[in-house]
C-alpha cells in the first residue's frame, strides 16, 4: 500500500512539474495582455502627470532669461551634449 501511495505521489509531482511551464506561460501572457489593454485604453491618463507643471516652470524659466543668461544656458547644454557623445563607448 505504501508503494502505491509513493507511486501516486510521484506521478502527481511529475505531472505538476511537467505542466507547470504551461501555466506560468499562460499567466505571463494574461498579465501582458491586461497591461497592454490598460496602456492602450488610457492608463497613461492617470499616471502621466507625475511632476505637475514642472515642464511649464522650466519653460517659463527659460523664457524669462536675459540674452546673456540664455546664451550661457545654450552653451552649457551644448557642452553637456558633446561630453555625452564623446564618452560613449562602441
Amino acid at each position: 500500500m505504501k508503494i502505491l501511495k509513493l507511486i501516486t505521489m510521484g506521478l502527481i509531482a511529475g505531472a505538476a512539474l511537467f505542466f507547470m511551464p504551461f501555466f506560468i506561460l499562460r499567466i505571463a501572457i494574461a498579465v501582458f495582455l491586461i497591461a497592454s489593454l490598460l496602456k492602450l485604453f488610457g492608463w497613461r491618463r492617470f499616471g502621466s502627470n507625475k511632476f505637475g507643471n514642472a515642464g511649464f516652470a522650466y519653460a517659463d524659466k527659460i523664457r524669462n532669461m536675459s540674452e546673456e543668461e540664455f546664451n550661457s544656458f545654450k552653451q552649457e547644454k551644448h557642452n553637456n551634449c558633446n561630453r555625452n557623445k564623446n564618452n560613449q563607448t562602441n
